[in-house]
């Protein structure tokens, strides 16, 4: 009866049922045991974290004391157009 409700059918149920007489816990949870495709290696993090720290920055005067650490990329450096020479 409870088997439509939940919308389950009855081999689900019935794997269920004969793990659960083996062992505490039906199956093993499997989530989060695989290291992900897109994951960013430590080298390849430490080239980003330089790269971005070449770029010119300050410390800006508003909020200084809601984020003590806070960095700005420097805008007026960064623009090329305004400096055709490099």
């Amino acid at each position: 009866m409870f088997v439509l409700t939940l919308g389950v059918s009855n081999g689900v149920l019935d794997r269920i049922l004969k793990e659960s007489t083996r062992r505490i816990a039906p199956f093993e949870d499997k989530r989060g045991k695989r290291v992900p495709a897109n994951k960013i290696t430590g080298v390849s993090l430490g080239h980003i974290k330089s790269h971005i720290s070449s770029f010119p920055h300050y410390v800006s005067h508003y909020c200084r004391s809601k984020s003590v650490n806070a960095e700005y990329l420097s805008l007026e450096k960064l623009d090329h157009r305004q400096n055709p020479s490099k």
